[in-house]
Parts: C-alpha cells; sequence; structure tokens
C-alpha cells in the first residue's frame, strides 16, 4: 500500500466541488505493508514549500491510499484516521470539508486501478460525516509561455 496528501486552495464555501491542485507521495520515511502504510508529517514541509514559492494558497485538503485488494470501501482504521485529520485540517486551516481517495483494483475484463472518493465534512461538537462523492477529473493544460511584447 501507498498514499500521499491532497492540496488545494482552502475555503470554508466548498459546497459542491473541491478542485485538488496536488497529489503527493507518501513522503520520506513512510512505512508500507501489504495492508496498511504510514505517512511521514512532510505535509507541513510540503506546506511550508508551497509558501516560500508563492503558492501560500495552498492547504492540505485530503489523503489518497490505495487498497491492495479491489475493495474500495474505507475500513475501520480509515474512518477512524480520516476523522482525526478532518477535525485537526479544521482547527489548523479551518478547512471544513476533507478529501479522501481510495484507489482500489478494478478487476473487471481489463484489470485497473480506480479511484473511489469520499468527502469528509465537520458538521459539529466534533461530529463528522462521511459520504461517498464523485469524480470529475479535469485535463490540466500547460499555459502558453509568457512573452514580453
Amino acid at each position: 500500500m501507498s498514499g500521499g496528501w491532497l492540496f488545494a486552495p482552502t475555503s470554508r464555501g466548498w459546497h459542491k466541488e473541491i478542485e485538488v491542485r496536488v497529489a503527493t507521495g507518501p513522503g520520506k520515511g513512510a512505512k508500507h505493508s501489504p495492508s496498511s502504510y504510514e505517512p511521514t508529517a512532510d505535509y507541513l514541509d510540503t506546506e511550508e514549500r508551497f509558501a516560500r514559492n508563492g503558492a501560500d494558497h495552498l492547504v492540505r485538503i485530503g489523503d489518497w491510499h490505495s487498497h491492495a485488494c479491489s475493495s474500495s470501501d474505507p475500513s475501520d482504521n480509515d474512518l477512524d484516521a480520516w476523522q482525526n485529520c478532518v477535525l485537526r485540517a479544521n482547527e489548523r486551516r479551518g478547512v471544513s470539508r476533507y478529501v479522501e481517495l481510495i484507489a482500489a483494483e478494478d478487476m473487471g475484463s481489463f484489470p485497473r486501478m480506480r479511484l473511489h472518493a469520499f468527502c469528509l465534512s465537520y458538521v459539529s461538537f466534533g461530529r463528522v460525516v462521511c459520504e461517498p462523492a464523485s469524480l470529475k477529473e479535469k485535463r490540466w493544460q500547460s499555459p502558453k509561455p509568457w512573452a514580453p511584447r
């Protein structure tokens, strides 16, 4: 298994869409096993690097990880960890919604990885709701090079 973090501009006004701008790997020193992975806290370094490079509007708004089997259902450990993440993100950054992606093998006629999305919402009094979410892929296009006139 592996995983990483998801970054986007923070907003308390997310209601329908969250546009993930950066997805990272698990960080140096992460621990991997067939049934779990433990990331490092490198996302704080990543946020600091964004700030130094003029992208201080990007904050961690979620995580992704793979499942070694075809099940895309979150485990009890996933749900516990996610709840802690959304509460921490809300406390530190004012993030009221948190995105979780699970990459699981689709065993159809052509085996491939599929992403399954979940959105966690901080409701109130420490209560977190986890709901399935849909993914909408947006193809990124490189901006045209800038040239002085």
